[in-house]
């Protein structure tokens, strides 16, 4: 029988590379349709034919665009947060798996991590990291948002009206 070495229980195991990718790239391209149809993609009148699909991809591309490029920016940011104190703990995990998911875009995004293998100090490390690293990157994108808010038109009646955080309060009567 073969001799079990120390480096035997050391190694880390291959992350997968395919997987996440994949992922990824349905994530682009399920929040970037949301985007391009106004966030509402189930609406019965995208599924006629591919031509007035297509029409509406032309129309409509820079708003796909600026949706798929803020809510992946904050997504993988958040994430990245994650995997970048995994590394430097030495914590075995897994790239980012982005979750698509059509009506909004995305479900979000997970990593799997060997949480075994870390102290109550380095998982308090981890799971805080994903959050601060998200937020400095929400705070612009929510200033691009409200820089562009459109407040020229009242709430029609029924229509759904939110409520703002107070920091977004703040940057409105800044921006406005």
């Amino acid at each position: 029988l073969p001799e079990l070495r120390e480096s035997d229980f050391t190694l880390q195991p291959q992350r997968r590379v395919m997987l996440p990718l994949v992922l990824f790239i349905a994530t682009c391209a399920s929040t970037f349709w949301v985007g391009v149809t106004h966030w509402d993609p189930l609406r019965p009148e995208y599924s006629r034919t591919w031509g007035h699909v297509v029409a509406v991809v032309q129309q409509n591309w820079p708003y796909g665009l600026a949706y798929m490029g803020a809510v992946l920016a904050i997504l993988l940011t958040h994430e990245m947060g994650h995997f970048l104190q995994t590394v430097k703990y030495g914590i075995p995990a897994s790239y980012p798996l982005c979750i698509p998911f059509n009506p909004i875009g995305t479900m979000g995004a997970v990593i799997g991590m060997d949480g075994a293998r870390a102290d109550r100090r380095q998982i308090f490390d981890i799971g805080i990291a994903g959050p601060l690293a998200g937020l400095g990157v929400a705070l612009p994108v929510l200033w691009q948002g409200i820089k562009y808010l459109d407040l020229s038109r009242p709430p029609e009646p029924g229509e759904i009206e939110f409520y703002l955080p107070v920091v977004a309060q703040w940057m409105l009567q800044w921006a406005h």
